[in-house]
């Protein structure tokens, strides 16, 4: 009574006692023998009812249910026949029921049985609607069979009381953010499939990727069901070659089983007695810059995009009429 600061469960307390004068003492538990009994009062007695579920309800589920079942269950009569032969060793008959390993029976498929022996381990007050797992495990003590912990999941996930009250323990999801505006062309690219086109020979769908600071949008055609790894080759062969890798790709190149060079950071000229080899430093997706190669061209034609995108961005542009020049063949003009 004396705290400064009370809870609201405290404060509705307080409220409820100050009706009252009483003197509160305190009495350790040790000398507090009989304080149970002597705060009951008799009549109290007759008020209490306690919730059973009754012997012989659980007799006519348990023993006469499952006799009825088991001649219908498919799965469960193939076991039947396998212990009548004697080649099922963790199953046995007993008394007319299919028991297993850990006196467990075996519950049939048919009816609501299975459901309503899931409702007695989960719904009922000494359960008290426990978790998948708890639940699960108070079945699989004395009952049995095929895809019982997916029965389980499926109920417990579906039980309309645990949806209602119990808490949800995951975050909560933040707000959308928009992308951040890219400084340059190609840093940042957008990409979808157009797909349920006709089909043309091996080709039934289309990638865009669309750059996302000037809306440049590049159509890729691409088989009717391309895979990831495909998508990624493609990527390459028709961006990556022309406009140089983005900040973020949009494909985890690096689970590509194939060795992927990301880029040409150098070239240089050797010279043997008879020729002249060109090479090139290759940096390789997913490896440490120590790992960097030089490789000559003859075993760069996988990667020849590769090539020419180093190239075209080491490539002396005076000018966007230049640039016009390499891309349109003609050089950009203002408009009058």
């Amino acid at each position: 009574m004396t705290q400064p600061k009370l809870t609201s469960r405290q404060a509705r307390w307080q409220e409820l006692l100050s009706e009252f004068h009483f003197l509160l003492e305190y009495r350790a538990g040790s000398c507090n023998h009989v304080a149970d009994a002597l705060s009951r009062r008799g009549d109290f007695t007759s008020l209490v009812s306690v919730a059973a579920l009754s012997s012989s309800a659980v007799a006519t589920c348990i023993r006469y249910r499952p006799r009825e079942l088991l001649p219908k269950d498919s799965a469960a009569q193939g076991l039947v026949h396998l212990v009548e032969q004697g080649k099922a060793r963790q199953f046995w008959l007993d008394d007319g029921l299919l028991i297993t390993k850990g006196n467990r029976l075996y519950v049939p498929k048919g009816g609501d049985l299975r459901k309503s022996l899931i409702s007695e381990c989960h719904d009922t007050l000494w359960a008290g609607h426990q978790g998948e797992e708890r639940t699960y495990a108070l079945v699989q003590r004395a009952y049995y069979w095929p895809q019982m912990r997916d029965d389980v999941e499926t109920y417990v996930r579906t039980c309309l009381i645990c949806q209602q009250d119990k808490a949800d323990h995951q975050k909560k999801a933040g707000l959308l953010q928009s992308l951040p505006i890219p400084t340059r062309s190609w840093e940042s690219v957008s990409m979808d499939y157009i797909s349920g086109l006709p089909k043309v020979g091996d080709l039934g769908s289309i990638i865009v990727v669309v750059n996302r600071l000037s809306k440049y949008a590049t159509f890729i055609a691409a088989p009717k069901h391309v895979t990831a790894e495909g998508t990624a080759h493609l990527f390459f062969k028709h961006i990556i070659k022309y406009w140089g890798l983005p900040s973020r790709p949009q494909l985890e190149l690096t689970k590509i089983k194939e060795k992927v060079a990301e880029a040409i950071l150098n070239h240089r000229v050797t010279r043997t007695a008879k020729r002249e080899h060109t090479e090139y430093l290759v940096k390789w997706k997913g490896c440490s810059s120590e790992e960097n190669t030089w490789e000559r061209v003859t075993n760069l034609k996988a990667f020849l995009p590769c090539v020419e995108a180093y190239h075209a961005s080491h490539a002396p542009r005076t000018s966007l009429s230049r640039v016009g020049e390499n891309v349109k063949g003609r050089p950009h003009t203002r408009p009058p």
